[in-house]
């Protein structure tokens, strides 16, 4: 997520559904703001309901949640080409992907194979939540060069 210049000046966001039934765009969406120390965002349509904080080195400042583990690889990108947050999965056994949901509810959703277990992990608000309670939500995410969409009530294999 964020500003790549190569390509004009793009800026991937990512928004919520509209509900948990209909996955049209809804109000809620990150945007990455580049004046200053670039930091997240996340909307209610125009008005700002949360800001990640800068990013340091290994998390951004306002998301004490956010703390590493060894099957995924965090980057952050900051040049006169991109300003980019972006994560890689290095195991093959485990899907992680970063969701939006109809709430503003920002998400590290984590999918384990061999224990067929999924869990969510919110992010939002200085808050870290888990939760066995998954919910139709925008889910896009990059795996080498794989999409996923995920909309279902439960994760399966």
């Amino acid at each position: 997520m964020g500003w790549d210049n190569k390509s004009g000046g793009f800026n991937r966001i990512l928004r919520s559904w509209k509900t948990t039934d209909d996955p049209s765009s809804g109000d809620f969406s990150t945007k990455l703001r580049t004046s200053g120390f670039p930091e997240f965002y996340i909307y209610n349509k125009e008005s700002i309901t949360y800001r990640s904080g800068p990013w340091l080195g290994n998390r951004f400042s306002s998301v004490p949640g956010m703390k590493p583990v060894d099957y995924i690889d965090n980057s952050f990108t900051e040049n006169n080409q991109q300003v980019v947050y972006s994560y890689r999965v290095n195991k093959t056994n485990i899907y992680s992907i970063l969701s939006l949901s109809s709430t503003g509810l920002l998400q590290r959703l984590t999918w384990m194979r061999q224990h067929r277990v999924g869990n969510s992990y919110g992010t939002h608000q200085r808050t870290y939540v888990i939760t066995t309670k998954s919910v139709g939500i925008t889910v896009i995410a990059m795996r080498t060069l794989h999409l996923f969409v995920i909309v279902s009530k439960g994760l399966s294999q």
